[in-house]
Order: C-alpha cells, then sequence, then structure tokens
C-alpha cells in the first residue's frame, strides 16, 4: 500500500519514508497501538474498515 495519510500507515507492519525515491527511514509502529485502534473500531458500529481484499 502507498499512503500519505499517517493514520492509515500506522495499520502497517512497517513504514518506509522515501525522499527523491530512495529509502529515507523504516519504522515499525508499536503493536500495542495498533491493537488499540482496533479495539476502538470493532465498539464503534458507525466505523467502516477500509482497505479489505481488493
Amino acid at each position: 500500500m502507498v499512503t500519505h495519510e499517517r493514520h492509515v500507515a500506522e495499520r502497517a507492519e512497517r513504514i518506509v519514508h522515501l525522499v527523491d525515491g530512495r529509502i529515507d527511514r523504516i519504522e515499525y509502529p508499536d503493536e500495542s497501538a495498533r491493537t488499540a485502534d482496533a479495539s476502538v473500531a470493532e465498539s464503534d458500529p458507525g466505523t467502516e474498515a477500509h482497505g479489505g481484499d481488493s
């Protein structure tokens, strides 16, 4: 996935930052933050999951 949206990128296993077409750095978001985010989404029936199996 390619995105400029931080909140979307944080759901990935890693975030690769590019500068001028080259890898600048790689981040590994905190697993516990993604788990907490998923819990909030599951508790709010109005929240729709994006990305899916497309």
